[in-house]
């Protein structure tokens, strides 16, 4: 899906779709996935006006995110720290699912 069909759709401007055979996540589209979401997290308001800084991101333990050495040499690049929640720690953790998913 180009830009233009993304926002037809009504997201936003950069947003990119990745397709698999499987419809779920797995290593080689997790990296896809890194391609994209690192430069677009470098762009975001704030961080583009900080170009110095590092930015933090937290995610949950899923293999793909773990397992894919090669997207920590992508998110190291463009300075962003990813650091992983502890299996079944999202409830506690996480703003959603302490306040949206109750």
């Amino acid at each position: 899906m180009c830009n233009s069909e993304a926002e037809h759709y009504g997201l936003p401007s950069g947003s990119k779709v990745i397709l698999n055979e499987s419809a779920y996540m797995d290593d080689v589209t997790w990296l896809e996935v890194v391609k994209v979401l690192a430069p677009a997290i470098c762009k975001m308001p704030y961080v583009r006006d900080h170009p110095d800084w590092w930015v933090l991101l937290s995610m949950d333990g899923f293999k793909s995110h773990v397992n894919v050495l090669e997207t920590f040499d992508i998110w190291t690049k463009y300075k962003i720290r990813v650091v992983k929640e502890e299996a079944g720690t999202s409830h506690v953790n996480q703003a959603y699912d302490q306040e949206q998913a109750k």
